[in-house]
């Protein structure tokens, strides 16, 4: 046999050609059986996706926010000013065509006016505009070409009148943002005019009404067959911005009868942004021609703030420092920013070492109180070749509030425009201090200016360059316009108001803060305090309301400073206290007839298990006897209607002197928080009408702030648990009360004092379950069958707990409760032991978990698909299964 015959892995040619057939049906058959288990995986593999997918819900978030940007609110541009964009008005192609974005006014006769867009291209005017226009009964009209020389655009807007009349179009909207500048211009043509002649106008309103809306017009043009530029150099407002329209008109009948008759045509409206000193250059009032064409200026900045008395002069300097006036830099710079003033200068800082340059000033007080008035402090910068990483720091101190000059707020890194002719303020900024007043205290600050920090560490680079400032100015504003200013890179806010005491839980405790803007002139409410009369249903009354006519009552705010008013009203400084908290201003209630009126604080929030004093000084001019309440808003919880009667308490330090007299409320609180309330009256809260009384009655510095429980208590001259004290004044004394026993009436606190009152709620008001404590300590008392005493303490204790907390409005006892004593047998020695394990059983009772009412909604399971997903994630399995079986022993027979 040869070797190829005995090789085991050799198979003879006979063979092979008989086996040849059925090997290559066994191999059609295995990649048949492949192909099907492949489409079968896949097609398990599609359906356990699907599932998946079906099961799948999209989570959607709860708040969705759009990206998309807000809209323009306000746009420079005038739309369609070059007249590019037409309509068909009614189909009608001929000329005039009517413009997109401008209105024809309601006034307009269209017999006797001929308005529109028209074409001045030649081919245009001499093919088709001519024959419109004479059409329309406008013949001869010679074209007026266009009025910028090179331009594409060749549409104009043509006004005709064949009569005497008036006729305008005005523009869509635009809008001239805060401290922006403006020129508006226009070109105007006239043919044949006779009458008022042509105008242009600035309108702020749209509306059809009289010349109220009219801003700035130029008017009475007559240009000769010539084109004229005609400009408007605009100012914006100093806060908000600017709604306008342009008006292109012939003949003017809405605030004068001035008609016209003939032809003018408009050209070519641009708007553009420009400097303040271009502004300036060009600010005039009246219709004025240069070699441009005609221009007028106006402004919207309609501030009437006052410049202060106070001066701020230079003091110090640093640095290389000297003056320019305005003709002096305008010389070197050309454009400023300012109104030419003869007695303006430039103050100029020049830095070229490392040394500190800058400017102080002379300091200016800021006093109170901050009733109508508020300031501005305002100044111009101009920086030149200062590195960006560095600047100027302009910084306000305050002189008053400590031994060195405090820092109360500042600019730092100012670096301006080095674009002086197209910056809007040719380079130089404007900073602004907004500062209103403290309500308690003068005080003195200072500007300081420098180039560069002020004070800087060892090592620090001082920057070089120059700086410019002008335009200090300290005004007198508002105090509206301190509340409508907010903080920005150029304007800070400085709220120089000072709190009496920042642990007062009363709004306005010392009477300085008024309800509005009314001035000094008048008595101002105070804010949140409320004015009531007796017999207000609000305040609990029965609704017969003391006389409250328009006159009647003068209640509000009275400041020292006002000398007239106190006069009127024969009250003099000597009827403030003595002891003032340099508000300087008290609360007057004055009844100027018989009647009964008083303030209302704003609610007095107390927490629980905490101690109080609230207390005002009072004082009644001549007779008058003012009145003090502390109430829930409509019931008295206790008060002083009547004059004191004896010794007056005073707390340590805290003689207020010049009659006045600090009336006390001492509180305890006990489980329940409270909202109580401070009133003050002249004449009892409930008064009739023969207790009705007329007088002035003042108030001040009203206060409320917590205690200590040793404080509390040593008014009593006890401790806290209740021991008498050595060498400690009484003032309060309670109703006797064992603390041991349930408290079922509010306990009675007394003073000898007449200003001094006290309110316990401690035990009355104990929590539910530290009662519940007591009952259980007065079961575990009872030892045995002779402490009978003591049981019989325990029968009325537990009497008394079930009627304080769990008796009906008819007075019955409640059949269930969660702390309800219910126990069936009669208390006795003998079941003594079962009483104390029910009491332990009802403070801990067992956590039933059967009351579980949790109603979360949960998402409902789908299990028709949840089973269709496993059935079919089996078969999946399954398929894999044979495939593996199936083809590990064709590899190990490949392999073999």
């Amino acid at each position: 046999m040869s070797k190829k015959q005995s090789d085991n892995r050799y198979t003879p040619a006979s063979y092979k050609q008989a086996n040849s057939s059925g090997s290559a049906a066994k191999s059609l058959k295995s990649k048949k059986a492949m192909i099907i288990s492949l489409i079968a995986v896949v097609a398990v593999a599609v359906i356990v996706v699907s599932l998946v997918l079906a099961l799948w819900k999209e989570v959607i978030p709860s708040n969705i926010e759009s990206t998309r940007p807000d809209g323009e609110t306000s746009s420079l541009d005038i739309s369609n000013s070059d007249f590019k964009y037409t309509y068909a008005d009614a189909q009608n192609l001929q000329y005039p065509l009517t413009a997109t974005s401008w209105t024809k006014r309601d006034s307009v006769v269209d017999s006797d006016t001929l308005m529109g867009v028209v074409d001045t291209k030649e081919d245009e005017w001499n093919g088709k505009v001519v024959y419109d226009l004479g059409q329309k009964g406008l013949n001869n009209t010679t074209n007026p070409g266009y009025p910028v020389a090179d331009s594409e655009n060749s549409r104009i807007f043509m006004i005709s009148n064949a009569e005497e009349t008036a006729a305008s179009v005005l523009s869509s909207s635009f809008s001239v943002a805060s401290s922006q500048y403006l020129k508006v211009s226009v070109w105007v043509k006239t043919d044949s005019i006779t009458g008022h002649g042509a105008y242009v106008a600035l309108r702020t309103s749209d509306s059809q009404a009289s010349s109220d809306y009219y801003a700035v017009r130029m008017e009475n043009i007559s240009t000769a067959g010539a084109w004229e530029q005609y400009s408007f150099y605009i100012e914006g407002a100093k806060n908000t911005s600017q709604t306008l329209y342009f008006e292109l008109g012939l003949g003017q009948t809405e605030f004068a009868e001035n008609p016209s008759m003939g032809t003018a045509f408009f050209g070519e409206i641009s708007c553009e942004k420009i400097s303040k000193g271009a502004f300036l250059n060009n600010n005039a009032e009246e219709k004025t021609e240069n070699e441009d064409g005609f221009y007028i200026g106006h402004t919207f900045d309609s501030s009437d703030a006052e410049e202060s008395d106070q001066t701020l002069t230079r003091e110090n300097e640093f640095g290389t420092v000297d003056l320019l006036t305005y003709e002096e830099y305008k010389q070197q710079f050309e454009f400023l920013p300012f109104a030419d003033d003869e007695n303006g200068s430039i103050t100029r800082i020049t830095n070229v070492s490392d040394t500190k340059a800058g400017v102080t000033y002379s300091s200016f007080t800021v006093n109170p109180p901050s009733i109508n008035k508020s300031y501005r402090l305002s100044v111009w910068v101009r920086t030149e070749n200062v590195a960006k990483n560095t600047g100027a720091y302009i910084y306000l101190f305050d002189n008053t509030n400590s031994a060195a000059a405090s820092k109360t707020t500042y600019f730092e890194k100012i670096n301006t425009d080095e674009d002086i002719e197209n910056d809007t303020f040719n380079g130089w900024t404007e900073y602004q201090f907004y500062i209103k007043p403290s309500n308690s205290q003068a005080i003195e600050l200072t500007l300081e200016i420098y180039l560069g920090m002020k004070n800087y560490a060892a090592g620090g680079v001082i920057p070089s360059g120059t700086l410019y400032i002008a335009e200090l100015a300290l005004f007198e504003i508002e105090q509206s316009d301190f509340n409508g200013t907010s903080s920005s890179s150029t304007i800070k806010t400085v709220d120089l108001d000072q709190t009496f005491d920042t642990d007062n839980l009363i709004s306005n405790p010392s009477f300085n803060i008024p309800l509005n803007n009314s001035g000094l002139e008048t008595v101002v409410r105070p804010a949140n305090w409320t004015l009531y009369v007796s017999g207000n249903t609000a305040i609990g009354g029965n609704g017969t309301l003391a006389p409250n006519a328009i006159g009647d009552i003068q209640a509000g705010l009275l400041f020292k400073n006002n000398s007239s008013l106190l006069g009127e009203l024969g009250i003099g400084e000597n009827d403030f206290p003595l002891k003032d908290d340099d508000a300087r201003s008290v609360l007057m209630i004055n009844n100027k007839v018989k009647t009964s009126a008083g303030v209302q604080s704003a609610s007095i929030s107390l927490s629980a298990n905490t101690f109080y004093k609230i207390s005002v000084l009072a004082k009644g001019i001549g007779d008058a006897v003012p009145y003090v309440y502390l109430t829930d808003g409509r019931n008295v919880l206790s008060g002083y209607d009547k004059a004191i009667d004896g010794t007056a308490y005073a707390a340590e330090n805290e003689e207020e002197g010049n009659g006045y007299v600090r009336y006390y409320f001492y509180i305890a609180v006990g489980s329940e928080a409270k909202t109580v309330y401070l009133e003050l009256w002249l004449g009892s809260r409930n008064a009739t009408e023969e207790q009705y009384v007329q007088g002035i009655a003042l108030f001040d510095q009203a206060y409320c702030a917590t205690i200590t429980e040793e404080d509390y208590m040593k008014l009593f001259g006890k401790d806290v648990d209740g021991e008498p004290l050595d060498d400690v004044e009484t003032v309060l004394t309670s109703s006797d009360f064992d603390k041991e026993s349930i408290i079922m009436e509010q306990l009675t606190v007394t003073s000898s004092f007449g200003n001094v009152s006290g309110l316990d709620y401690r035990y009355f008001e104990a929590a539910e379950t530290d009662d519940l404590e007591l009952v259980r300590k007065q079961a575990a008392k009872v030892k045995n069958e002779e402490d009978t005493e003591e049981l019989a303490k325990l029968k009325t204790m537990v009497e008394n707990f079930n009627k304080k907390y769990y008796l009906d409005s008819d007075g019955n006892l409640l059949e269930e409760g969660t702390y309800l004593i219910d126990f069936e047998k009669e208390l006795n020695f003998e079941n003594i032991q079962e009483f104390r394990t029910y009491l332990y059983e009802l403070q801990n009772p067992v956590e039933d978990d059967s009351g579980n009412t949790d109603t979360t909604e949960k998402e409902p399971i789908n299990w028709i698909v949840m089973s269709s997903l496993i059935v079919t994630t089996l078969m999946l399995i399954a398929i894999l299964i044979l495939l593996i079986r199936k083809w590990k022993p064709r590899r190990k027979k490949a392999n073999g």
